[in-house]
């Protein structure tokens, strides 16, 4: 009985030594992201979340040329030896909370169906070395979109302007001075 229960004091010490060492693997994962992300993109804003807080790993906020925060991307490293199911659910939620428009998993094991990179259930889930053109991409993206919204600012009040010229008496007097 006293070495049924020394053996199985053994196996729990070494399930999580385990276990530590893969959250210690997994830190290191994610340290190197976000080093990563801060050396390829200097203008952008890369939060480092601190343990304990309900968010993603790394909040990455794009910034334009000028500076100006343009998007957010929401990142969550994971390098495990599972796919585990619950983790989009928790990025979904990191992503609202963090007000990203995107969200991105970068994890050694992958869903089924989707092999290097994919969007899967609306969170873009990448392998490793996938992860800066990936990045690359969405930043791409988030810049172009950023770049639309600011040239549809006014639009409707610029309309206007135009309706309200076309239809005036001045507009007509040009128009039949010009036809004279």
């Amino acid at each position: 009985k006293q070495l049924e229960m020394t053996q199985k004091a053994v196996e729990d010490a070494n399930r999580k030594a385990n276990q530590g060492s893969m959250q210690i693997q997994g830190e290191i994962q994610e340290d190197a992201l976000k080093e990563l992300l801060s050396r390829e993109f200097p203008v952008d804003n890369i939060l480092d979340v601190e343990k304990g807080i309900k968010w993603a790993d790394i909040i990455q906020e794009v910034r334009n040329d000028f500076g100006q925060s343009v998007g957010i991307i929401a990142w969550e490293s994971k390098n495990t030896k599972a796919w585990t199911e619950s983790w989009i659910d928790k990025l979904k939620e990191d992503r609202l909370r963090a007000n990203a428009d995107i969200s991105v998993l970068v994890t050694s094991v992958l869903p089924k169906g989707i092999e290097k990179f994919g969007l899967y259930k609306g969170i873009w889930v990448v392998e490793w070395s996938y992860a800066l053109p990936i990045a690359s991409m969405l930043r791409a993206q988030i810049s172009s979109f950023s770049e639309l919204r600011t040239s549809l600012v006014s639009k409707d009040e610029k309309m206007e302007v135009l309706y309200n010229y076309l239809t005036s008496p001045k507009f007509k007097d040009k128009v039949e001075n010009i036809i004279d």
